[in-house]
């Protein structure tokens, strides 16, 4: 060993071998998990998604005419946004269930802040705690929507931490 090892005392000794232990062990777990297969997962699908999207988008429109849009949205019904209900607030709450009846709704949310402030929102299916089906963070105020896409009974999770809030749902009938 070392000379300046054998000259520390007992406790610092210690003190520096956990500290190597536990830095090699975060190290290890750490590659383990980005590593797994199932790390990457995500973020595959999510860049498949949006790809898949924006084909699709981008070839509908071009093999639709001028006649044949005009042709189908005149048979189709224009649907606008109607509002189910609104909670507006600031602080740690659960809100009450809503159901949503259309497969394509939104989240509009109107966040205003100090310097220093956390904004999250959870959106549950009703009877569920864990799985959610969207989330929104904020960390500044902010004016923005987010959209889901399935209908059923929901209820929201919010945390807000020196803001206020006002979110309003609404589905396209």
């Amino acid at each position: 060993m070392v000379n300046w090892f054998k000259n520390l005392n007992l406790a610092i000794k210690i003190i520096l071998i956990t500290g190597i232990i536990f830095i090699f062990i975060t190290c290890c777990c750490l590659s383990a998990i980005i590593l797994s297969p199932g790390f990457w997962e995500g973020f595959d699908q999510a860049i498949k998604s949006s790809m898949k999207d924006q084909i699709s988008t981008t070839t509908s429109e071009k093999a639709l005419s001028k006649t044949d849009k005009e042709t189908t949205s005149t048979k189709q019904k224009k649907k606008e946004w109607q509002k189910i209900t609104e909670f507006s607030g600031s602080g740690t709450k659960s809100t009450e269930t809503f159901r949503v009846t259309e497969d394509e709704w939104r989240i509009k949310y109107e966040v205003n802040g100090e310097n220093i402030m956390v904004f999250s929102l959870f959106i549950y299916p009703k009877g569920e705690s864990k799985k959610y089906v969207d989330i929104v963070v904020a960390t500044e105020t902010t004016n923005d929507e987010s959209y889901i896409y399935e209908s059923g009974e929901f209820y929201l999770k919010i945390n807000a931490a020196n803001c206020s809030y006002r979110i309003t749902i609404e589905e396209k009938r």
